[in-house]
């Protein structure tokens, strides 16, 4: 950028307008990261994203949690794990140093032009719990891989589902940052 001396204000209000512009302009060009009410939008017109099932609450800030479903395979034990089920929902037992893979409770249908990232959530985290970062491919149809783990020495309990009301509501596992290319 020029040095201004004095004297220039004006001349460097022009500039600073002229760039301001140029800034705007180039917003266009580049993604953008969609915001809870534009996954809400994409929703009511079936445009862009289509999560199922959906829910309102579910779209907070500038993504939307997902859920895992109830099949939970264990890498280190090769097999599915067992699902507990109290009087506050289900959960499994991660043990100490394994990692599972979920399949999303959601199904998630998106166009060509978004594309999207995974992340963790704090409530797990603070347990414990990581999961292993990943992408969403533009064009992505169908339900997710999430894969979750326990690098910890103790077993850690991870809920799936709460019962809320006596209704039984999928748990929020990871949330997903939704990106929009421009057309």
């Amino acid at each position: 950028m020029k040095k201004i001396k004095k004297g220039e204000t004006l001349g460097m209000n022009l500039q600073i307008r002229r760039e301001k512009n140029q800034n705007k302009d180039n917003y266009k060009k580049y993604t953008t990261q969609m915001t809870a009410s534009e996954i809400k939008e994409c929703r009511k017109s079936l445009k862009g994203i289509i999560i199922a099932p959906y829910q309102d609450k579910k779209a907070k800030g500038i993504g939307y949690n997902l859920s895992p479903s109830e099949l939970v395979y264990s890498l280190r034990k090769g097999a599915p794990l067992q699902i507990f089920h109290n009087n506050e929902g289900s959960y499994v037992w991660l043990a100490p140093h394994d990692t599972v893979l979920t399949l999303s409770y959601e199904y998630l249908n998106v166009d060509d032009d978004v594309t999207g990232t995974f992340h963790a959530r704090v409530r797990n985290v603070a347990q414990g719990m990581g999961n292993i970062s990943t992408t969403l491919d533009a064009g992505w149809k169908g339900m997710l891989l999430l894969s979750i783990n326990n690098p910890t020495k103790k077993r850690i309990q991870l809920q799936l589902t709460r019962k809320l009301d006596g209704i039984s509501c999928p748990c929020d596992l990871t949330t997903l940052v939704l990106w929009k290319s421009p057309q």
